[in-house]
C-alpha cells in the first residue's frame, strides 16, 4: 500500500521495487500500519459483527431444518426428557442381579404408562361426574343473560331472543361443510399426535435400555481431539437435565396436591 507524504492519503498498490518516495509523493506502508490507523473500537465491533452474522445464519438454518423435520425432532426431544426422568429408576432396578436391563426398562415404561393412564382416567371421570352440574350451570347462565337482555336498553323480547337462537342454529347448519373439513383436520391432527407419541415411546425404550451405547455412537462423529470434552459436557448436561426434570416433577406434584386439597376443603 501507498500513502501520500503530503496529505496522508492511503492508496492501494503493490509497493514492490522501491523503498523511498516514488511518483506523486507516495511512499509504501505496511498492512499493520494501515490497521493501526483504524480505531480499536471499530475493529472490535467489526470482528464481533461478522461473527454474530455467522451465528445468526447458522441458527436460522438450524431452525429451518428443524421446522422441516419437526415430526421427528419433537418426539425425540420428548423421549430425551422422559429418559432423563425415568433413567434413575431403570438404573436403580438394574442394580439387582436378578433384574436384567431389559426387564427394568419394561417395568419402568409400563409403570409410567400406567401412571399416565390413571391420571387421564381420573381427569375423564371427574369431568363426566361434573358434566350434569356444568350443563345446569350453563342453562342457568343462559336464562340470566336472556333476562338481562330483556331488561337492557336493547329491550329484546323473548321471541326476538328465540329468533336469535334459531338464526345461530341455521348458521351452524349452513356451515356444515366447513365444520366437516374442520373435523377432518382435527382427525388428521389427532393421527399425527398418535404417531408422534408412538415414535416418542419407541425412542424412549431404546434410550432407557441402551442409552450409553447410543451416546458412544454419537461421539464417534466428533473429532478425536474434542471427543473427551464433548463426552464430559454431554454427561454433565444430561445430569443437569435429570435434576431439572426431578425438580419440575416435584413442584408439579406438590402444586397438584395443594390445589386438590384446597378444592376438596372448599367443596
Amino acid at each position: 500500500m501507498w500513502v501520500s507524504a503530503g496529505r496522508g492519503v492511503v492508496v492501494a498498490g503493490s509497493g514492490v521495487g522501491s523503498d523511498g518516495p516514488v511518483g506523486n509523493g507516495l511512499v509504501p506502508i505496511s498492512r499493520g500500519e494501515v490497521l493501526g490507523r483504524v480505531p480499536v473500537g471499530l475493529r472490535v465491533a467489526a470482528a464481533i459483527g461478522w461473527r454474530l452474522v455467522v451465528v445468526l445464519i447458522t441458527v436460522a438454518a438450524l431452525a429451518w431444518v428443524i421446522s422441516r423435520v419437526q415430526f421427528i425432532v419433537i418426539p425425540v426431544v420428548v423421549a430425551v426428557l422422559l429418559a432423563a426422568l425415568l433413567a434413575p429408576a431403570v438404573r436403580l432396578l438394574s442394580r439387582f442381579r436378578w433384574v436384567p436391563r431389559g426387564l427394568a426398562t419394561a417395568v419402568v415404561v409400563v409403570g409410567g404408562l400406567a401412571v399416565l393412564g390413571g391420571v387421564l382416567y381420573g381427569l375423564v371421570v371427574a369431568f363426566l361426574a361434573g358434566l350434569p352440574a356444568l350443563q345446569a350451570q350453563l342453562g342457568q347462565s343462559f336464562s340470566q343473560i336472556r333476562d338481562w337482555l330483556a331488561r337492557s336498553p336493547l329491550h329484546l323480547s323473548v321471541p326476538q331472543l328465540d329468533d336469535l337462537g334459531a338464526s345461530i342454529v341455521q348458521a351452524l347448519r349452513s356451515s356444515q361443510a366447513a365444520m366437516t373439513s374442520g373435523a377432518l383436520g382435527v382427525a388428521s391432527t389427532v393421527g399425527e399426535i398418535a404417531a408422534s407419541a408412538l415414535l416418542a415411546l419407541f425412542t424412549l425404550i431404546f434410550f432407557l435400555y441402551d442409552g450409553a451405547r447410543i451416546w458412544e455412537f454419537v461421539l464417534r462423529g466428533i473429532p478425536q481431539k474434542a471427543r473427551d470434552r464433548a463426552n464430559v459436557a454431554g454427561r454433565r448436561a444430561f445430569a443437569a437435565l435429570v435434576s431439572f426434570t426431578r425438580a419440575v416433577t416435584l413442584v408439579a406434584a406438590t402444586d397438584a396436591l395443594v390445589v386438590g386439597f384446597g378444592l376438596w376443603v372448599i367443596g
